[in-house]
């Protein structure tokens, strides 16, 4: 993206603003995610309409536009953590780190929040309460969030297992996967080969597989019944898996919204349980 600023500043005649805007652009490319042009424009002492006219001449049809082929660029580079780090460094040393971080919370908020990912989350949902088995797959950095999820929707439903890690056990299952069942599969950088094996059998059978993941360009959301795609840029030499929790969170509660009283009373007799082993 930078290159074709670049290239329209070497072949046009730029205003005063349009070279502000340029500039900007060009030394805080990772803040833009976190502000609209309204607010780039009063940092920059200007009005937005400059800076929507500015992302017009460089062939976008609004700055949101603009962003999105920010964003999707920015995601076909693999980083190391070093070198994310590195691009991260004018963030990190931002007097208004604080402010950033916390207007980057707000934007992952928004984004499982808007009518396309909570429209997925209740029907995930519904496949779950028809699924007779329920698998809960998620590796490394995603293991925690598999045990999580799988853990609390076992609180409510029967036939609910996590598979935090590549396991023997996890292989066996699949044996026994069919069209009633559906998995859930968390498949988050860094990626396991295993998970298109497990997706393989999961279409063999006709089992529901559910995707959520960070890439559009991800091979497993070919093949899945719902999918849903998460940024999860950060602000440092990690990947923020906040909005992952934000969503997880969002499927339970709606799920809690759903509880049977055969669900209550399973959840009452674990809780009762869990009192008892304390």
């Amino acid at each position: 993206m930078n290159e074709k600023i670049v290239n329209y500043i070497k072949n046009n005649q730029l205003t005063k603003n349009d070279k502000r805007i340029a500039e900007y652009f060009l030394e805080n490319e990772r803040e833009l995610f976190f502000f609209n042009a309204k607010e780039i424009a009063k940092r920059l002492g200007i009005s937005d309409t400059s800076v929507i006219r500015f992302v017009k001449k460089l062939g976008f049809k609004s700055f949101s536009e603009y962003k999105n082929a920010l964003d999707n660029e920015m995601k076909k580079k693999v980083l190391t953590p070093s070198e994310k780090l590195s691009v991260n460094l004018e963030i990190l040393n931002n007097k208004e780190l604080e402010s950033i971080f916390k207007k980057n919370i707000e934007s992952q908020l928004n984004m499982i929040m808007s009518n396309e990912i909570v429209s997925k989350a209740k029907e995930i949902v519904k496949t779950i309460l028809n699924s007779d088995k329920k698998y809960i797959i998620g590796f490394k950095s995603t293991s925690g969030h598999a045990s999580f999820l799988g853990l609390r929707i076992g609180f409510l439903l029967e036939n609910v297992k996590s598979y935090p890690s590549n396991s023997s056990e996890l292989m066996k299952d699949l044996m026994d996967l069919n069209s009633r069942d559906c998995i859930v599969l968390l498949a988050f950088p860094k990626y396991s080969k295993i998970y298109e094996l497990i997706v393989e059998k999961a279409s063999e059978v006709g089992a529901k597989i559910i995707v959520i993941t960070d890439k559009k360009t991800s091979k497993l959301i070919d093949s899945a019944t719902i999918s849903i795609v998460l940024n999860i840029k950060g602000l440092s030499y990690f990947n923020s898996l906040i909005p992952l929790q934000i969503l997880i969170e969002y499927l339970l509660t709606y799920l809690s919204s759903n509880a049977t009283p055969r669900m209550k009373e399973r959840l009452e007799a674990v809780d009762m349980l869990l009192n008892k082993n304390l």
